[in-house]
């Protein structure tokens, strides 16, 4: 074919392509099975009790210093107004008596005022606690690896600090069983549900999941919150 044909040839095809757009490439139709995701929530019970049990007993501590304040403080009240009583008697036999009772009103101020420091640092370590304790209700937990037990692969994470993560169920499988490695522990959970594989209005093949429910795990507890149990509407809160 001589090169003059070889050229109109190629200029036909090209004005017949631009004449037909239908036959453009689709990126959002066709067959395409969506990945459903179910929405997972961590809280370390473990820090959880832990900082509850150490306010508990920093409060005791704090109180019992209370108590001893206000006890010092009154018997400093009643030594001031001894001693103010013998001064207007005028009596110099007297004299030491109210020596000896505005030193010990000295040093009961002395205590009064310890007391006081101890109390003010006790109510701020409280009160740092009580952040910590807002943090770990937050449920701000770093996981560190996901594991889908089925292959052994990795799940990918947008990030590794979230308080909720948004983690993939098995479309191939009517379960789902993730390995959680977090702070160096390692949980693992097994969820069964139901696939119904439905067609969307792009022609698209979409998984739908419903009737979820827990099998197995070993964290200290598991709570499944949902209405009709499906993905769209679940959450999976584990506890450890």
């Amino acid at each position: 074919m001589s090169t003059i044909k070889l050229i109109i040839l190629v200029v036909i095809l090209g004005l017949s392509l631009s004449l037909f757009p239908g036959c453009e490439s689709c990126d959002d139709c066709g067959p395409l099975q969506s990945e459903p995701t179910l929405l997972f929530k961590f809280f370390n019970r473990d820090s959880l009790e832990t900082i509850e049990a150490v306010i508990s007993s920093k409060e005791a501590v704090r109180d019992s210093i209370v108590n001893g304040i206000e006890s010092t403080d009154s018997l400093k009240e009643v030594i001031d107004k001894f001693k103010n009583d013998l001064i207007l008697t005028s009596d110099p036999i007297f004299e030491d008596t109210i020596i000896v009772l505005q030193m010990k009103s000295d040093s009961l101020l002395d205590v009064f005022k310890q007391l006081s420091d101890a109390k003010t640092s006790i109510e701020s370590t409280i009160n740092d606690l009580e952040d910590q304790l807002t943090l770990v209700n937050s449920g701000l937990t770093k996981v560190d690896s996901i594991i889908s037990v089925a292959d052994g692969n990795g799940i990918v994470l947008s990030s590794d600090s979230l308080d909720s993560f948004n983690i993939p169920l098995a479309v191939n499988s009517d379960n789902s069983s993730y390995r959680f490695i977090i702070g160096g522990k390692s949980f693992e959970l097994t969820l069964n549900y139901i696939r119904s594989f439905v067609e969307d209005e792009k022609s698209r093949i979409v998984v739908l999941i419903s009737n979820i429910t827990l099998v197995d795990h070993n964290f200290k507890e598991v709570e499944i919150s949902c209405t009709d149990c499906s993905n769209k509407n679940t959450s999976v809160t584990a506890y450890f």
